[in-house]
């Protein structure tokens, strides 16, 4: 992809348009992929096997996540993890299946892809801490762009441009020097034929049986499971930017499971009104949160909230986020 100024500036204001003191979420993934290859130091190719195993490692469990994470010094720990607000989800009388109406009338009459496309384009926000010895450490919020692009014969890139950064607390001053300006190129990869991986290769059909192999494929073992079949769609969303008739699939999928459950409307981190869906991890200690424009009816955006404590990491808290669809039209 290429990125004029005008082009990149306007996708920025678009991705990025929360308030300093709404405290954007950082995803836990990404913090670990950037504390293992995209430290100040390393703004350079990285070799393949390592970006694909950081990557593209499923949510399989959050507790895998945060044993990641917390391969930093205790020192820098508690500065360098924060907790954003959570969304302020409000309850409309509306149930799941009002939900779910309402949002394939919506993929009936708005644009998307006509073909499931080898294509997924990614928005994250994370955290660099500046005077980590300080007592009061200021934060800079640094948008990243992240674009997957691959092909039949499993090859491909996948690159990462840096947003505007600011700092979290609204205030002013020069950023710390590992800051990169907009626009960088913070990293890439270049995948060869045969060396990109993923469990569906072939364009998956939209049929409610195609979908359900294709969410198999990336996981699922109990269509009852609503965390298991909101964790898998969440994965094939990271390979594939799919039709509107899948995301309508993906939807009843999620409605026949035992215990999907409908938080209610919000605007997302992006300025979007969305619905929002829970689903409970295995072990309790955490929710899937999937996010469903309420203007297209496409998934838009995933993110995992907290229920106890699991240090450094509060209960109650945002600790993982992601949104799609938020290209330049």
């Amino acid at each position: 992809m290429n990125w004029d100024n005008e082009d990149f500036e306007a996708f920025i204001r678009r991705a990025n348009p929360v308030p300093p003191e709404a405290e954007p979420a950082p995803t836990l993934r990404q913090l670990a992929l950037r504390d293992q290859i995209m430290r100040p130091a390393a703004r350079r190719r990285v070799p393949r096997s390592r970006a694909w195993a950081a990557l593209w490692a499923p949510l399989a469990a959050l507790a895998v996540v945060i044993a990641v994470v917390l391969t930093v010094p205790p020192a820098e720990e508690a500065r360098a993890v924060t907790t954003p607000k959570p969304l302020d989800f409000r309850d409309e009388g509306k149930t799941l299946e009002d939900v779910t109406e309402t949002a394939q009338r919506n993929l009936a009459r708005s644009g998307g892809p006509v073909h499931p496309e080898r294509a997924v384009e990614s928005t994250g926000w994370y955290y660099q801490v500046d005077a980590v010895d300080s007592d009061a450490p200021r934060r800079v919020i640094s948008p990243e762009v992240t674009t997957l692009e691959w092909n039949e014969d499993l090859s491909g890139s996948t690159r990462t441009v840096a947003g505007k950064p600011y700092w979290a607390d609204g205030g002013q001053g020069d950023f710390p020097r590992s800051t990169a300006t907009p626009g960088t190129l913070l990293w890439e990869v270049d995948f060869a034929p045969g060396e990109f991986q993923s469990p569906v290769v072939t364009a998956p059909g939209a049929g409610d049986t195609e979908v359900l192999a294709m969410l198999r494929a990336y996981g699922l073992e109990s269509e009852r499971s609503a965390f298991e079949v909101m964790n898998a769609t969440e994965t094939a969303l990271q390979y594939w930017t799919l039709t509107n008739d899948q995301h309508q699939a993906l939807l009843q999928a999620i409605l026949r499971t035992d215990d999907a459950r409908l938080l209610g409307s919000a605007t997302d981190r992006a300025g979007r009104p969305i619905a929002g869906i829970a689903a409970t991890l295995p072990s309790g200690s955490a929710e899937l949160h999937l996010l469903v424009s309420q203007d297209t009816g496409r998934i838009v955006g995933a993110e995992t909230y907290t229920l106890e404590a699991d240090h450094p990491f509060p209960a109650n808290a945002i600790v993982s986020y992601r949104i799609w669809d938020l290209s330049p039209q």
